[in-house]
């Protein structure tokens, strides 16, 4: 049997389709926060989460 850690993965998968994009404004990252498998992304301002939706959409996420 094998133990996969669903969190770390998500989170991966997640960083990774993101890319390091960071606030045009702001210049942060986004924020995560894993929990059971599902990944919660933070950012600091209304016009960076639009861009980190975007993106997700785009990707499927």
């Amino acid at each position: 049997m094998n133990d996969f850690d669903l969190d770390s993965e998500a989170l991966q998968h997640c960083k990774d389709i993101l890319g390091g994009m960071n606030c045009d404004i702001h210049k942060e990252l986004p924020r995560y926060e894993v929990c059971n498998g599902v990944v919660s992304i933070t950012a600091c301002c209304e016009e960076f989460e639009s861009k980190i939706n975007v993106v997700l959409n785009d990707n499927n996420f």
